[in-house]
């Protein structure tokens, strides 16, 4: 948009000068010359030109701002539902997570990891799609995965994403509707590495395989 401005201020400022044969000079009866009235002409539609930019950028950042705001509130209703105690029905989680754009798999493991003060869990653009992340208790952020070989690294990948560089507690691979008990047994399992009854030997520790 900005080099469509700019070329249309080069062409007025050709029109200032006269067309092609025009000399430039006085007029008979003080008349202005042609280019002068094209470029009086022309500094009012540039005026409304970029008046009309300004405000499609101002809408087109608004819009996003708005876009960003329902994905995340609709992320944020589906995380609540996989984290309800007692469960929720499995159909009512599908029914988010398809507005949410997340793929509902057969099971979950749930992730927790210290959040530092400075950090910001609010932009879940930040993480990758799969996982769910949102606030969770103490300092803490909560993060939900559909179970699978890589599902370590890419909660390990969403809480570095989220400025969260410690140890992600990973609890026990679930059905999807229980997510809440994955939740609540990585959480006991932070609160051991945390008190120095469970050494983690990495970023990651899981002590819970199946339950």
């Amino acid at each position: 948009a900005a080099g469509g401005r700019v070329t249309w201020r080069r062409a007025l400022s050709r029109l200032s000068g006269g067309g092609v044969g025009d000399a430039g000079g006085p007029r008979p009866g003080g008349a202005a010359p042609p280019g002068a009235r094209a470029l009086a002409g022309g500094g009012r539609l540039l005026g409304l030109g970029d008046r009309w930019w300004r405000a499609a950028v101002a809408g087109s950042l608004e819009g996003g701002a708005t876009r960003r705001r329902r994905a995340r509130a609709r992320r944020d209703r589906l995380r609540t539902l996989l984290l309800s105690d007692p469960p929720e029905p499995l159909a009512a989680i599908e029914a988010a997570a398809a507005p949410a754009g997340w793929a509902v798999p057969q099971r979950v493991r749930v992730g927790v990891v210290a959040l530092p003060l400075e950090a910001d869990v609010s932009d879940q653009e930040r993480s990758p799609a799969r996982v769910l992340v949102g606030p969770h208790v103490r300092g803490r952020i909560v993060l939900i995965v559909g179970d699978g070989d890589d599902a370590a690294k890419s909660l390990r990948r969403a809480a570095t994403a989220h400025g969260a560089p410690g140890i992600v507690a990973i609890g026990p691979s679930v059905p999807v509707a229980e997510a809440a008990r994955s939740a609540t047994r990585a959480g006991d399992l932070l609160d051991q590495v945390e008190a120095g009854l469970v050494v983690a030997t990495g970023e990651v520790v899981k002590e819970y395989p199946t339950a």
